[in-house]
């Protein structure tokens, strides 16, 4: 009895403490995808075997530390109801802003996005698809709670499931940047941050010859190729949430200082973005590094040694199940170093490192000055991953710099907020915030665009343009011709002969 009581006010502790429960919150949601994955895709004795453990590293591990270190911090500060309400409110208008629920067009990805939905409701796990004879193999993590409820309850909810799935995930992110300061300004700025492209506007205007090459519609462009990376929130909310939403709340959660001993939630969070985006983990990697770098005297990484092998070991199936992907040593002429691409790279590189990360030297001077490793590292991570080029869409870029752009976005407004507390009316204030709302003029016009009535061009229930039947038909019509390759399982790979559960 002592001890049920016990745990019940260490629980009510947790709850009562908003980042403890924050982090609890975000661990779960992140790892739900996981535990449907294990259950699903893996035979049945694998699958309770690698649960159990998943289920004893979250719970028997991780939690409980949370909920033991959430007992001395009892007296931190309390949301506003108000604040949260505003906070939900906002994430839900994004979410129907970009047309996730089906309430207005979306763009060209959610035809991909709503036949995965389609394929996984409608299909066995694994799922097989007869027309390339072949498992599909993809990052499933965004898109298993909406479709596990979606067979239960049929195709036609899944836009709200999607919809709620989303919305909560946006609402953690949200919560996570309230937390830096307990300020609606810093996160409604963060909103509007983006990568600081409109300084090109006047140069690409003036059609000066020598940035011709590699200057066009105001990106940095090499033989065809963004090497621009995209906003932190918006851009990459609208097109890519699969890969948003692990980056931020796992970006935000890492950058949270707390009272930790260990870094046992941290490694569990980390692994638990491999099923959501193994692009966004490789861009999580420099965050990881930062917080070993900045808790390295008061955390002993080796004494809990084993327990982060633990850790590990449930997650295994799904690092050999995405690396049996077929395209995972495809070395064609769009995976490849920026210099074997275009006679330009050189320029075209430094004029992407100039227009989006030196510009914003002066006003992150004293963060660098006091070798915030967060932001250092981050800067170095983008610099890095714009000299290789993975995909057609230079996917590693896109993906993979948007744990380390958050970062940069959070540097940035936190120095704007600074800069407000200390004198709001001084030029130095008034400059960089207005050169902060110039550059974010395609967020706002991306939100405003968002707003305008307009209907979808395809539904989950009816995905099938143009001519599509399935996810392979629409990526090889839709992108190029063998396109779905990418989404196919190698052929008696490890994970399909001894793990995968077969349903032919």
């Amino acid at each position: 009895m002592t001890l049920t009581i016990h745990i019940k006010k260490q629980l009510m502790l947790a709850i009562q403490s908003h980042t403890t429960a924050l982090r609890i919150a975000s661990l779960t949601y992140l790892l739900i995808p996981n535990f449907i994955f294990l259950a699903t895709w893996l035979k049945p004795t694998l699958g309770l075997f690698f649960g159990i453990i998943l289920l004893y590293v979250f719970w028997g591990e991780s939690i409980r530390e949370e909920i033991q270190i959430a007992i001395p911090t009892q007296q931190s500060a309390k949301v506003n109801p108000k604040t949260l309400i505003i906070l939900a409110l906002i994430a839900l208008g994004l979410c129907l802003c970009f047309g996730i629920g089906e309430y207005r067009s979306q763009v060209i990805d959610w035809g991909a996005n709503n036949f995965k939905i389609y394929d996984l409701v409608t299909h066995k796990w694994p799922v097989y698809y007869e027309n390339v004879k072949a498992y599909c193999c993809y990052y499933w993590g965004y898109y298993l709670t909406t479709a596990v409820l979606g067979k239960v309850m049929g195709l036609a909810y899944c836009k709200y499931l999607i919809l709620i799935w989303s919305w909560i995930g946006v609402f953690l992110i949200l919560l996570w940047l309230l937390s830096l300061k307990n300020s609606l300004l810093i996160v409604v700025l963060f909103l509007l941050f983006n990568n600081a492209n409109m300084v090109l506007l006047p140069i690409d205007l003036l059609d000066i010859p020598f940035f011709e090459t590699c200057i066009k519609y105001v990106n940095v462009h090499l033989n065809g190729f963004n090497i621009n990376f995209w906003s932190p929130m918006i851009t990459s909310f609208q097109w890519v949430p699969q890969h948003l939403i692990p980056a931020g709340i796992t970006t935000l959660f890492l950058m949270q200082p707390s009272e930790q001993k260990s870094y046992k939630a941290d490694a569990l969070i980390f692994m638990s973005t491999v099923l959501w985006s193994p692009l966004i983990s490789i861009g999580l990697v420099p965050i990881m590094l930062a917080k070993l770098w900045a808790t390295r005297q008061q955390v002993k990484l080796f004494q809990d040694f084993w327990k982060y092998v633990l850790i590990g070991i449930p997650f295994i199936p799904v690092a050999l199940y995405l690396t049996a992907n077929n395209t995972i040593n495809n070395t064609t002429n769009v995976n490849q170093f920026i210099w074997n691409s275009s006679p330009y790279w050189l320029r075209g590189y430094l004029i992407f490192i100039m227009s989006n990360l030196l510009i914003w030297y002066g006003l992150l001077k004293p963060q660098l000055k006091a070798q915030n490793p967060f932001l250092i590292i981050s800067l170095v991570s983008i610099a890095l991953l714009a000299l290789y080029r993975m995909g057609i869409c230079n996917d590693l870029l896109f993906r993979g710099a948007i744990p380390a752009s958050f970062a940069l976005g959070v540097a940035i407004v936190t120095q704007l907020d600074k800069l407000r507390g200390e004198n709001n009316k001084s030029k130095k204030y008034i400059l960089w915030l207005s050169f902060f709302l110039y550059c974010s003029i395609p967020s706002v016009y991306r939100i405003y665009q968002g707003i305008l009535p307009s209907q979808p061009t395809t539904t989950i229930e009816s995905p099938f343009m143009p001519n599509s039947t399935n996810i392979m038909d629409f990526l090889d019509t839709q992108y190029e011709p063998n396109a779905s390759e990418q989404y196919t399982l190698k052929k008696h790979s490890i994970f399909e002969e001894y793990l995968m559960k077969t349903n032919r």
